[in-house]
């Protein structure tokens, strides 16, 4: 008789931490339950889609503010359903090599609505796995340099090679990922290739940060496993790094523990923000003297997050999924389904005793998926209070301007 009370009390603590680390999180976060999901009609913007070839599956956007022009890392979403390392797709056969950076004037929409849309062309300097020109674009940050020189910090999803050039098995060595500096004036169309990073660090990129100092962090979304069957467990397992590279090229891993971080960004007082996606939660980091990262804070926002951006005002911008079994179809089928997409506006404050503050926001909502796409990214034009919405896989953008 006196075994089974200890067996009881056992078995309750064992699921109250069961509960606590993981069942709680899944339930109320992951799956969501009891979460309310607003219309867009509740929030003071009009949106509209913005339907063409050069703005399909725009997975990450970068806004230069100074020169009101919005950068987007786009494909196509049948490509993406053939070669996508991110979304553990492998079929490099499948790619379209249509991968490209398109540009728009936000000031300038036009009468056909589009802002001026055109792509960004690669000079003859870069070289692609199989020596061409095509790029596998992911993740993306412009950062301002002087006399009107913009610098494009790409991540690039190369597939695996031989010597010879020819296509190896990714399904088994995952992409050979790098990630590309280009400079670009902001009077011209022509990306002139700077240098591609490529360290045993860079395993499965996701999002890039500029430093200021001529480098870069990432994320490792999936830590360093490409393929394979932890990768498969990773909303349970987790893994995932964040990492540096120096403008000598020197690369390491700056921050060694993860859970499935994806979006990135730096603020003005040099903070760096990084989605943990499987925490449901947005972590803050210093960075130290020797380019490692140091967890400070973190902000918690309760469901699954992807790519992060800031405006003029320092205010963060986070796309969140609020129903992840619609993202499941979506990403399987993205020309047919729509899903619910949540943005959220962090504001960050300093309190009374110098401790940071955070202010978590809706900035948009769509419940009924009517006008924004299962958004990866928003940027925010602080100057003229609109919206631009990419996703992954989503055959459009949307821009949601402020409502008169």
């Amino acid at each position: 008789m006196g075994a089974k009370p200890f067996v009881f009390g056992a078995v309750v603590i064992l699921s109250g931490i069961l509960w606590q680390n993981f069942l709680h999180d899944f339930v109320f976060y992951a799956i969501g339950l009891g979460r309310t999901i607003q219309r867009i009609e509740e929030f003071p913007y009009t949106c509209r889609r913005l339907r063409h070839p050069l703005l399909e599956s725009c997975e990450d956007m970068a806004l230069d503010s100074e020169g009101r022009t919005l950068y987007a890392a786009c494909s196509t979403s049948i490509s993406r359903q053939s070669w996508s390392p991110g979304g553990t797709k492998y079929n490099s056969s499948g790619r379209a090599l249509a991968d490209h950076v398109s540009v728009l004037k936000i000031d300038e929409p036009g009468e056909d609505g589009l802002f001026g849309l055109h792509k960004l062309d690669i000079t003859e300097r870069y070289k692609s796995a199989t020596g061409g020109r095509e790029i596998d674009v992911h993740g993306l940050d412009i950062e301002a340099l002087e006399n009107g020189l913009l610098r494009l910090w790409m991540i690039n999803h190369r597939p695996p090679i031989d010597e010879s050039g020819q296509p190896l098995d990714a399904t088994k060595l995952g992409a050979n990922s790098t990630i590309e500096a280009f400079d670009l004036r902001r009077d011209s169309s022509q990306l002139d290739h700077v240098k591609t990073f490529h360290d045993d660090a860079i395993q499965t990129p996701n999002s890039v940060s500029a430093t200021g100092d001529g480098g870069f962090m990432f994320t490792n979304d999936h830590g360093n496993y490409k393929t394979g069957a932890l990768r498969e467990l990773s909303f349970v397992y987790c893994p995932g790094t964040l990492g540096y590279c120096a403008s000598n090229g020197t690369c390491g891993i700056a921050y060694p523990k993860g859970n499935f971080p994806n979006g990135m960004t730096k603020d003005k007082d040099g903070l760096y923000y990084v989605a943990q996606s499987t925490k449901f939660r947005i972590e803050v980091y210093s960075r130290q003297d020797n380019g490692s990262l140091l967890k400070i804070d973190e902000i918690i926002i309760g469901m699954g997050l992807d790519n992060l951006s800031i405006d003029e005002n320092g205010d963060i911008f986070v796309a969140g999924f609020p129903d992840p079994i619609c993202l499941i179809k979506a990403i399987s089928d993205p020309v047919n389904v729509d899903c619910a997409a949540s943005i959220f506006r962090i504001r960050k404050s300093i309190g009374e005793r110098g401790e940071l503050r955070y202010e978590v926001t809706k900035a948009l909502e769509d419940a009924e998926a009517k006008y924004l796409p299962v958004s990866t990214v928003a940027v925010h034009d602080a100057k003229a209070d609109k919206f631009f919405l990419g996703g992954f896989t989503s055959p459009y953008i949307t821009v949601c301007e402020k409502r008169k």
